[in-house]
C-alpha cells in the first residue's frame, strides 16, 4: 500500500506528480487498485467506466461529489486507467468515504434484488436517513438518537436476510459493505475522528 497525500487541494503540480507515481506503481510494481478519498458508493460508477467503459469519464468524476477531483489531471489519470484496462491490464478504482448515503442506498436496493421484504425495510429507512443528521454552525454533525436507533434496527432486519437470499459470496460481501457504510454514516456525530477511522476500516476491507 502506498499513500499519496497533498498539502493543497486542486493544485495541478501535485496531481501531475500523483499521476506519474500511480502509472509507475501500476506498470512497474504490479499495483492494481487506486483508492480516492471519495464516497464508496459514488466510486462504483467511476470504476464501471474505468473497467467496462460504461458512461463517460467526466460524468463519473463529477459524480464523486467532491470538487477536489474535478481537475484535468484527474481526468487524464482516469482516461489512462480506462485505456490500461482496455489493453488487458486490470486496474480497479475504489472510494472509501461514507459521508453520503444516496448512492449507497441505491446500490443496496439493487443488490437486494427481488427480496421484497428487505426492500420494504429499506423503503422505511430512506426518509429517516434524510433527517438523522443535522449540522451546527461549525458544521459538526449531530445525530438524532431515536432515528439512528430505528435505522439501525431496519439495517439489522435487512442484514439478517442476506445469507438465504444471496447465493454468491462476493454479492453477500458487497451487501454487507453497503449496510456497513450506512451504519458508519449514522456515527458521524460521534467525534471528529470517526470519519477517518471509518475510511481506514473501509480501506482495510478492500
Amino acid at each position: 500500500m502506498v499513500a499519496l497525500g497533498e498539502n493543497s487541494h486542486g493544485a495541478s503540480e501535485i496531481f501531475r506528480m500523483k499521476e506519474r507515481l500511480i502509472r509507475h506503481l501500476t506498470t512497474r510494481q504490479e499495483f492494481d487498485q487506486v483508492v480516492f478519498e471519495a464516497g464508496m458508493g459514488e466510486g462504483v460508477f467511476l470504476d464501471n467506466y474505468i473497467r467496462r467503459g460504461i458512461g463517460t469519464a467526466k460524468a463519473a468524476i463529477f459524480g464523486l461529489g467532491m470538487w477536489v477531483w474535478d481537475t484535468h489531471e484527474v481526468l487524464s489519470l482516469v482516461e489512462w486507467m480506462r485505456q490500461r484496462n482496455a489493453d488487458g491490464h486490470p486496474i480497479r478504482f475504489w472510494g472509501i468515504d461514507m459521508q453520503m448515503t444516496d448512492m449507497t442506498e441505491s446500490l443496496l436496493r439493487m443488490a437486494l434484488g427481488k427480496d421484497t421484504t428487505a426492500v420494504q425495510r429499506l423503503d422505511e429507512i430512506g426518509p429517516k436517513l434524510d433527517k438523522v443528521l443535522t449540522y451546527n454552525n461549525e458544521y459538526r454533525a449531530q445525530t438524532d438518537p431515536r432515528l439512528a436507533r430505528e435505522i439501525a434496527q431496519g439495517l439489522d432486519a435487512i442484514e439478517s436476510r442476506i445469507d438465504p437470499s444471496v447465493p454468491d459470496a462476493h454479492d453477500r460481501a458487497m451487501l454487507r459493505q453497503w449496510i456497513t457504510l450506512i451504519r458508519q454514516y449514522l456515527g458521524l456525530g460521534e467525534n471528529i475522528y470517526w470519519r477517518d477511522r471509518c475510511m481506514a476500516d473501509n480501506l482495510l476491507w478492500l
